[in-house]
């Protein structure tokens, strides 16, 4: 039988059971967690009225093995989730990760952050479901993809009929460093109803030789300025929930091993 948490006072930072799989928030309260997804196989999250949620996924070590997510959060009225998701490498890695706005003026904001390289596949699919009325969210995807790297991204906004004043936003970024990497960026837009705000974009790009040159120009050497220059693409995305402000260093230190172990940067 999966292991359920029933959440009915305010937590922060709680350690949770390894075979913990479903999580169900009560009204009025607020959650913050950790998990490292290699270690907790979450499939469920439930969040009643008035309740929030913080989460981060985030793997702080070298971890082999193929990683698999397959969660779903579900949202009442005045709910929220804030969802940061941190993916630096596994040989193959797949996620699903849905939220469902089930209520009424309730938001949801999923921030996901990956380095894909060596011979890495990635494969996310990340939706945003607008159901009841008044919700809003966005879902933030931000990558660097190198070597012979191969990495899908399918994030997806999708609007029910019923799902009037919506506002919502996908945006997807990547950074290439070689040729030989493998990008696919599918950002989808599902709307079946009118009065709604929603906007979604896609973008591949390459680090920027004129900032390169800048930075050169003030002393600092090559590897250092492409250091740099990745670490601000990538900390716009993560540092978004301030809640886990104290992991920061953390995941920065994550980005700094990718570069030492990386003969293209």
């Amino acid at each position: 039988m999966s292991k359920t948490l029933i959440l009915k006072k305010s937590k922060k930072f709680l350690s949770l059971d390894k075979s913990l799989e479903k999580i169900k928030i009560c009204e009025e309260v607020q959650a913050v967690f950790v998990i490292d997804p290699t270690k907790i196989h979450l499939t469920e999250i439930k969040i009643a009225k008035n309740s929030s949620l913080h989460l981060l996924y985030f793997c702080n070590r070298i971890f082999e093995k193929n990683w698999n997510v397959n969660t779903k959060i579900f949202l009442k009225d005045n709910a929220q989730s804030n969802i940061t998701q941190i993916y630096f490498g596994t040989k193959n890695t797949s996620i699903n990760f849905e939220v469902f706005l089930n209520g009424k003026n309730s938001v949801s904001n999923i921030y996901a952050v990956y380095f894909a390289d060596k011979s890495q596949n990635c494969d996310f699919q990340i939706a945003n479901n607008f159901i009841g009325q008044g919700n809003e969210g966005e879902v933030l995807i931000k990558g660097i993809v190198c070597d012979q790297a191969k990495v899908k991204v399918d994030g997806q906004i999708k609007i029910s009929k019923k799902a009037h004043e919506t506002k919502a936003m996908l945006i997807e970024n990547s950074l290439m460093l070689n040729e030989t990497a493998e990008i696919t960026h599918l950002p989808v837009l599902r709307i079946n109803t009118n009065d709604v705000r929603a906007s979604h974009a896609a973008s591949i790009t390459r680090l920027n030789e004129e900032d390169l040159f800048y930075l050169k120009s003030r002393g600092l050497k090559e590897n250092l300025s492409k250091q740099l220059l990745i670490d601000a693409f990538l900390s716009t995305t993560f540092t978004k929930d301030k809640t886990f402000e104290r992991y920061f260093c953390k995941i920065n230190k994550k980005v700094l091993e990718k570069f030492e172990n990386n003969s293209i940067i």
